[in-house]
């Protein structure tokens, strides 16, 4: 019996505009995300690829975009959340790699406090025990010196993005990588931190 999908898109529409002056992007995406597994998106550049992931998020702006079809998150509507549920959800359950995650870091605040804040959120840690997760998520993503680097006030490198999103159940990458090389380092990095080894 095959296992029930952790993400669901069926008939996915997304148009932008007001009124009567609206052009759709996307016309009637669906796919299904089962456990454990990765899914990709392909198609050419302005295809909605990145578009169709910041609709699952909830992340489009209400005022400029018309949202239609069925999301959900282990049979939960997304579409259906309000903002405190779909807040309360993003960052713990469901996580979101941006096209240029090395912008997603406020340069003015120290690298671990960062990631460590978005834990002690959703995961109600102390600071102590967020920056030792922290500081073991760095060392799974390979970052040198990650103990250097949460106290760093730098943006080291796309893969702190990835350590935000490791403990998610599901990650949702918007052309995050941009060389095959960086692609496969990525996905087996993702795949490592949260999906477990099969038996």
């Amino acid at each position: 019996m095959s296992a029930s999908p952790l993400l669901s898109v069926k008939d996915l529409k997304v148009s932008f505009g007001r009124k009567k002056n609206q052009t759709e992007i996307i016309q009637g995406v669906s796919f299904d995300l089962k456990p454990n597994s990765i899914l990709g998106l392909v198609g050419e550049s302005g295809s909605g690829k990145s578009v169709t992931s910041l609709a699952i998020m909830g992340l489009l702006p209400a005022k400029t975009s018309q949202i239609s079809g069925e999301l959900s998150f282990e049979g939960q509507r997304l579409d259906q959340m309000n903002p405190k549920e779909l807040r309360d959800l993003r960052g713990r359950e469901i996580s979101m790699i941006f096209q240029e995650p090395m912008t997603a870091l406020n340069p003015s605040i120290r690298c671990g406090k960062q990631v460590a804040e978005v834990m002690k959120l959703h995961l109600g840690i102390s600071s102590g025990e967020a920056k030792n997760r922290v500081i073991s998520l760095f060392n799974q993503v390979q970052l040198p010196r990650p103990k250097s680097i949460y106290r760093s006030l730098l943006n080291p490198l796309r893969w702190i993005s990835l350590s935000e999103r490791s403990t998610s159940r599901a990650v949702v990458g918007s052309s995050a990588t941009k060389s095959l090389g960086l692609q496969a380092s990525a996905i087996a990095i993702i795949t490592r931190c949260i999906c477990p080894p099969l038996s």
